[in-house]
């Protein structure tokens, strides 16, 4: 054994004092990504949704719930499932929220009636719903406190 003096070092203070680097940086242009998606996926569908109705030849009233079933599925996703990230991690809910949702939003795509395409949009959002919370922990945990305000600022308006 050596008589050296042990250091201990406060991780506290070591993250709270770091500076942005490359790694910070990656992370809160990784985690903006992924909100500029969940954006782009909430307002994709009022794009689509008039050739829809004119192809499936349906009443636009059906339609309406198909707007808000991704947002209901969000939400339920973000109350019960965002704990999921305490136990296997931040990076792997982000990952796997975001697989459901990417292939569950392209399956959409397939969908031939209103029923299916509820189903799909309302368990996409689930799959959003548990990984976005873990975006925004993510963005914040690799700031300086200095940052973190404006990170948070960055990550919404992504």
């Amino acid at each position: 054994m050596s008589d050296a003096p042990t250091r201990t070092i406060d991780l506290g203070t070591a993250i709270e004092t770091q500076t942005d680097g490359w790694y910070s940086n990656l992370i809160l242009t990784l985690c903006c990504a992924a909100m500029a998606i969940e954006g782009y996926d909430a307002q994709v569908v009022a794009y689509a949704a008039p050739a829809i109705i004119r192809d499936w030849q349906i009443d636009k009233a059906y339609f309406g719930p198909v707007f808000s079933a991704a947002l209901f599925g969000y939400m339920i996703g973000a109350t019960f499932l965002s704990g999921v990230s305490d136990r296997i991690g931040r990076q792997r809910t982000l990952v796997i929220g975001n697989i459901v949702f990417g292939l569950l939003t392209v399956a959409s795509a397939f969908a031939t009636t209103i029923p299916a395409l509820l189903v799909l949009r309302f368990t996409a959002g689930l799959g959003l719903g548990c990984s976005i919370p873990s975006v925004m922990a993510l963005g914040v945990e690799y700031a300086p406190q200095r940052r973190r305000a404006f990170r948070v600022s960055v990550l919404f308006v992504g």
